[in-house]
């Protein structure tokens, strides 16, 4: 079973369009593979969103209890979080992907952001295009074997325990903030936030190794 919790909108239905082309890649040789969707669909990608719901061997379910939530992630042989390098995902880190790595399991994901400072293969399994023929062929590499499955899952668990951590955060925050109390770098442009500065060049720079996770 392949999940993937999250809403269909129009920054990203291309991405998730793909991962259904993937499953239809994979069921070829995998008949009985199920890919499990939770979340909304946007007003303007309703009925795309209806239309990828009936493929078969998708099961859409909707917006469901988070405890319900974390048992599919349980259940799941791979957590799926579709998409590549650029401007979209470089910037963000769906709230997903940190919930992936805490149920320890084997994660397909952009190798961006925090996928930057991921191991491809030790891990997680990163995507590079985002086309429904990589997502299938990192699928299908981790189903066809238990022990990669099991390390990428162990070592996803770790990172979060790792990087995720509480105090850890808070104290990166607190150092944050004492960093910009001290320049008085503040303001959304400038150091911070004109991306067409060479600071803003650098955070870009930055974003995409994951420096900013």
């Amino acid at each position: 079973m392949l999940l993937y919790p999250g809403n269909l909108h129009f920054a990203n239905v291309e991405e998730v369009k793909q991962l259904y082309e993937a499953l239809t890649i994979l069921r070829t040789r995998s008949p009985d593979l199920t890919l499990v969707r939770t979340g909304r669909d946007g007003p303007p990608d309703r009925s795309m969103a209806q239309r990828l719901a009936s493929q078969a061997g998708v099961v859409s379910l909707g917006v469901v209890d988070r405890s319900f939530l974390i048992d599919l992630m349980k259940c799941a042989d791979v957590l799926v979080q579709p998409g590549a390098p650029g401007p979209f995902n470089d910037y963000r880190l769906p709230s997903k992907v940190p919930e992936f790595m805490a149920a320890g399991k084997p994660i397909v994901l952009p190798a961006t952001n925090v996928g930057a400072r991921l191991r491809h293969g030790k891990d997680a399994m990163l995507l590079k295009e985002g086309s429904a023929a990589e997502i299938a062929a990192h699928v299908e590499t981790v189903l066809s074997r238990p022990t990669l499955a099991a390390t990428l899952g162990a070592n996803a668990r770790a990172f979060a325990d790792r990087c995720y951590n509480w105090d850890v955060q808070a104290t990166k925050l607190a150092d944050f903030l004492r960093q910009v109390s001290a320049t008085g770098s503040a303001s959304p442009t400038g150091r911070y936030g004109d991306s067409q500065s060479s600071d803003g060049t650098a955070l870009r720079t930055r974003s995409r190794k994951g420096a900013l996770t």
